[in-house]
């Protein structure tokens, strides 16, 4: 079993048979079934919300529904992203196939948190989607950069079955112009039009 729990990995199982023949050459067949494993994924849901300044993003676990005991995903949000929770940004952990949440929040980590925790209970062998948000903090938008920045968000599976945390990464792309400036210029015009906001 410790070759599935790895990560984004194409995992192969090979069997061979031999059929043995009194007085025959022996026969030989080989075969193969490769299986891709992830205990981990990690995404940004949509795209950066510049006008709340908000990033959703989601943690699928144990996509191949292995039995995991004492699952725990941990999850380190980017420098100058804190955690946000509340009615309009849930906190979320679905069981595949439920619509109704196993935990509206996590085991460690509120609100304003730049990290979380959340313990599953003791063994599961299901998928289970975790689903949050994250903001960008006051004196993150105060400062200013050219183009697009990028924003990291790292989170990690252990559990009993696992010999070493797995680790998934998704990127938030912001741009965060404090001011544009915009110019208008008609050939032959003997004048530019500048525009600063």
């Amino acid at each position: 079993f410790s070759t599935l729990y790895v990560n984004n990995d194409s995992v192969g199982f090979g069997n061979k048979v031999v059929l043995t023949r009194t007085g025959e050459t022996d026969l030989t067949a080989y075969g193969t079934k490769t299986y891709r494993s992830q205990m981990i994924a990690k995404s940004l849901v949509g795209s950066y919300d510049y006008a709340t300044h908000t990033a959703k993003w989601q943690i699928v676990v144990n996509r191949n529904k292995l039995p995991l005991t004492n699952a725990v995903v941990t999850d380190t949000l980017p420098t100058g992203m804190v955690l946000l929770i509340d009615t309009d940004h849930p906190f979320t952990v679905l069981k595949s196939g439920e619509t109704n949440p196993l935990a509206t929040v996590p085991t460690t980590g509120v609100s304003g948190d730049t990290s979380f925790v959340y313990n599953f209970p003791s063994a599961i062998d299901n998928q289970y989607t975790i689903t949050f948000y994250t903001q960008l903090t006051d004196e993150t938008l105060k400062q200013q950069w050219s183009g697009t920045k990028n924003f990291t968000n790292n989170a990690s599976i252990d559990g009993d079955e696992i010999g070493t945390a797995i680790n998934a990464t998704a990127t938030a792309q912001i741009k965060n112009p404090v001011v544009t400036k915009t110019y208008q210029y008609q050939t032959g015009s003997d004048h530019i039009d500048w525009s600063a906001v």
